[in-house]
């Protein structure tokens, strides 16, 4: 995953979109800061929250408010 993420992170402003949203009481919180830090920080959407459809589904809904999938293309 790393090796992609690095090569993907490298390739030119037409790659596709690749988001990352996660609540931040999320168990797997620490590896998600982590390939956060690669992206740019429009890229990754945060709430309060753990690893829960709860926290899961406002996450989609602030991203889909926000219009961030029709801001590329």
């Amino acid at each position: 995953m790393w090796r992609w993420l690095r090569n993907f992170c490298a390739a030119p402003p037409a790659r596709p979109a690749f988001f990352l949203g996660y609540g931040e009481a999320d168990r797997f919180a620490r590896g998600h800061r982590l390939l956060g830090a690669l992206l740019p920080p429009a890229c990754v959407v945060t709430l309060p929250g753990g690893h829960d459809w709860e926290t899961w589904g406002a996450l989609w809904r602030l991203v889909l408010d926000a219009g961030i999938f029709g801001a590329r293309g």
